[in-house]
């Protein structure tokens, strides 16, 4: 805690000097944004529905309008991805797309590619909405031809956009279980085409949420214990258009990032075993910036720079011995990372610029450091280079790449070559409905994380190769009064040598699972119009264990994963009030190949609602808002023996510069 006392200070008069800032500058007044998966433009709108891959967006009025405080609760609203709580309140959460893993989705922050340390997995939790203006969740191909070429293994990609440089802000937030959130940020235009924002954060939660132990028929209420959190989270960047000539035209954009954290870690609930005396603290910063330019209509190019640090603490103190005693353990971790990406893109001007043909190639050298002595220090340089093309016909589009990975790690050499082909086809030009389908070959290496982390560490791994097919259609009807879209998917994927992640007290420990076949749908429709979105979705996910025939388990479900699991959203909008609601439902799951009641995880049905109103005072806008999670107190289990925070009630103050 001596590391993070003087936070709690310096956030708060951060925050106090806002209010003044905000008054002061004026902005030229937009309307409130009003878009849910889509972009706020006709023609945004509609690629999401022609995008070569599924592809979902979210705004910010979703973020307000649903009661959503973090990216791990928007994603949690996605079609086809699952959210993993570590924990409920202040615990680790990490995203998946089709049950792949969390290692299988990729995160970029405005553009960059983001890694972290902490138990293998990217913590989505420590990325507030409070300074996004949207994310994007897409499965399968890259939206961005000049995105890096280390995204190409993944095979669901997160981008976060960070908010723009347009609007002071200032937010409070209070609720169940000492759970309390501060957040502000200062934009200022500075020249025309000059943005500079600076935003920082404080977050704080005791955690101590009642449940309920079912022991037999006995039940008894208790309280979660360790579940204390403290985080802050500061960044500043800018971004420079400039204009080079008539012709030349290019943009610069930094960012400088800082996020600690000091949490407890409440352990499985076993036996009535509730004390844990666990601790973890985290600690990341990093510096990146990229550069693009447009040399005239046919070629492009990109240059990405990152410097990361992370550092992270565990402490466990464990009775052991006849007498009862306490041992100790404590376990530091230290990744740092370099990247750099280049890339370049021409349009070739004989096809009317239809046809794109890029290559872009990645360096990542890391090196990681434990006080653990059978793994001490690691170092490991990965090269990444592939070579995309991309034709925009209309009504046919396709996109094919090749990805090279060449890793080297002491004696170690790795390479493999991946290719993937993605296409849609409009069959009615005067209809929005697409038609399309992808097939793609992945490679993913073993992390410092999977192989030398305290507990979750083995260093056995071998890399994880992956097939996956992918056949789905979407449509978009107008109506009178708004819109309707509707889209289906259907995926096979194929997975040898699977790294997967058990889970044990404190994470999970990494094992190659062999061959994993998964098969799959996700279905979805949308209705929007002025005063009303509301949306529903269905996943069907059959992920079995098919690595030995003759081994108990084969043919069976894999651990943790739901056949069938689902969504629904509603958001209101009217002159008393907005009203959100959102649903999440999830259906049996076993936390073991055996099939047994004790190993069987119920369904459950997770609903909030929110109601908030917006109201103009002289140059500053109000937004109140009070959101109910759980509003039916239900409980239930992600992780076995890790019950879940019941029901929440925050209520929330943000301060708009107009």
């Amino acid at each position: 805690m001596k590391r993070l006392s003087s936070i709690p200070s310096f956030v708060m008069c951060f925050v106090m000097l806002c209010p003044s800032a905000a008054l002061s500058q004026d902005t030229i007044t937009a309307r409130l944004l009003g878009e849910v998966r889509v972009t706020e433009s006709g023609e945004g709108r509609r690629n999401v529905g022609a995008s070569l891959a599924p592809l979902q967006v979210f705004g910010s009025e979703a973020f307000r309008g649903f009661g959503l405080d973090d990216v791990a609760e928007a994603i949690k609203q996605a079609n086809g991805v699952n959210v993993k709580d570590y924990g409920g309140l202040g615990g680790m959460k990490t995203v998946s797309v089709r049950n792949l893993g969390a290692e299988h989705t990729g995160v970029l922050y405005d553009g960059v590619p983001v890694s972290n340390c902490q138990a293998g997995q990217i913590d989505i939790s420590r990325f507030s909405t409070d300074n996004l203006s949207s994310l994007r969740i897409g499965i399968g191909a890259p939206t961005d031809i000049l995105m890096p070429a280390s995204v190409e293994p993944f095979s669901g990609i997160l981008q976060l956009s960070s908010a723009k440089a347009e609007k002071n802000s200032v937010r409070a937030q209070y609720g169940s279980w000492n759970t309390m959130n501060v957040a502000a940020r200062v934009s200022d235009l500075g020249r025309k085409n000059l943005g500079l924002n600076a935003f920082v954060q404080y977050k704080h939660t005791d955690g101590d949420y009642p449940f309920v132990l079912t022991n037999g028929t006995l039940k008894t209420r208790e309280r979660r214990n360790n579940g204390e959190v403290n985080a802050v989270n500061s960044e500043a960047g800018f971004v420079d258009t400039i204009d080079v000539s008539p012709n030349v035209k290019s943009k610069l954009a930094a960012k400088v990032y800082f996020y600690y954290s000091d949490r407890g870690l409440p352990g499985g609930i076993i036996l009535y075993n509730a004390k844990s005396a666990e601790r973890l603290w985290d600690e990341n910063h990093f510096g990146q910036a990229q550069y693009s330019i447009n040399l005239g209509e046919q070629w492009e190019g990109l240059v990405m720079l990152k410097y990361n640090h992370s550092w992270n603490k565990y402490f466990d103190g464990v009775e052991s011995g006849e007498n009862g005693g306490i041992t100790m353990h404590t376990y530091v971790y230290r990744q740092d990372e370099t990247f750099a990406s280049f890339g370049i893109n021409h349009k070739v001007r004989g096809v009317n610029n239809r046809l794109q043909v890029a290559v872009v190639g990645d360096v990542d050298w890391n090196t990681f450091h434990t006080n653990i002595p059978e793994y001490g220090s690691k170092r490991r340089t990965t090269n990444y280079t592939t070579l995309r093309a991309k034709y925009l016909g209309g009504r046919f589009n396709a996109e094919a790449s090749v990805l090279h990975t060449l890793l080297n790690e002491k004696a170690k050499k790795k390479s493999s070559f991946t290719p993937s082909l993605s296409m849609n086809v409009r069959p009615l030009a005067d209809r929005d409905f697409f038609l399309r389908a992808s097939w793609r070959k992945a490679f993913r290496l073993p992390t410092f994380n999977d192989m030398y982390y305290y507990r979750i560490g083995n260093h056995d791994l071998r890399p994880e190769r992956t097939i996956e097919y992918n056949a789905g259609l979407t449509f978009r009807v107008p109506l009178a009064n708004g819109e309707l879209s509707m889209l289906a998917d259907g995926f096979v994927n194929r997975v040898h040598d699977m790294i997967v992640a058990f889970p044990t007290t404190f994470a999970w420990k990494m094992a190659n699972y062999g061959k994993v076949d998964i098969k799959g749908a996700n279905v979805a429709a949308e209705y929007r119009s002025h005063t009303l979105d509301c949306s529903i979705g269905y996943n069907y996910n059959n992920v079995r264990n098919i690595t030995d025939r003759d081994a108990q388990g084969y043919g069976r479900q894999v651990p943790y994963t739901a056949r069938h699991s689902g969504n629904a959203s509603l958001l209101w909008r009217n002159r008393l009030m907005n009203v959100g609601y959102t649903m999440q439902w999830m259906g049996e799951r076993y936390s073991s190949l055996l099939k047994g009641e004790q190993y069987q995880l119920a369904p459950f049905a997770d609903q909030s609602i929110s109601l908030s109103h917006s109201f103009l005072l002289r140059r500053v806008s109000l937004d109140a808002s009070v959101s109910c999670k759980n509003m039916f107190d239900r409980q239930y289990e992600i992780i076995r023996f890790y019950p879940m925070p019941g029901r929440q009630i925050m209520l929330s103050i943000l301060l708009n510069s107009i």
